[in-house]
């Protein structure tokens, strides 16, 4: 209701990667390196729509001082009372990070299977994940072939 928190989606399925890399094709979502906020993140979630080899899905963070993700395709930003953009929170479904990302947390994974079945999973973070300024936070796979949607909601806080 104080319109910080915020959320995207991506809107159109994507493909994991099968390893970590600063190249990703998945979600990311970046906190700007001069913002004046430090981005919260609460929840993360993805439906895998398939899955031809199985694999593992994990969130995980890269940081760099001086160089911002390049080579973006944006995803639209919502705020928690349902209005599109605003708050300092990027979020992208291409990114060149400007360094590989180290594997955070465990988000999920899926074996697959000839009757492949879709499966949502999700981390309720709640906080234990902190992006300050000049950090990102992907969404990415290690040996898992398929395809999905991702999101995550965050809250900005004043950084300190």
């Amino acid at each position: 209701s104080r319109g910080k928190v915020y959320s995207a989606c991506n809107a159109a399925a994507i493909t994991f990667g099968t390893a970590l890399t600063a190249t990703g094709v998945t979600f990311h979502l970046s906190n700007p390196l001069n913002s004046p906020v430090d981005l919260v993140i609460l929840h993360a979630a993805v439906n895998i729509i398939t899955a031809t080899t199985s694999g593992t899905l994990v969130l995980a963070t890269s940081f760099h001082s001086s160089t911002a993700p390049a080579t973006n395709t944006a995803i639209t930003v919502v705020g928690g009372q349902g209005v599109n953009g605003g708050g300092y929170g990027q979020a992208y479904s291409v990114s060149t990070l400007p360094v590989a990302p180290t594997a955070h947390r465990v988000l999920g994974g899926c074996v697959a299977t000839v009757a492949n079945v879709s499966a949502v999973v999700r981390d309720d973070i709640n906080g234990a994940i902190v992006l300050k300024p000049g950090s990102q936070l992907s969404i990415q796979g290690i040996t898992i072939v398929g395809t999905g949607i991702c999101s995550m909601t965050w809250e900005e806080v004043p950084n300190q």
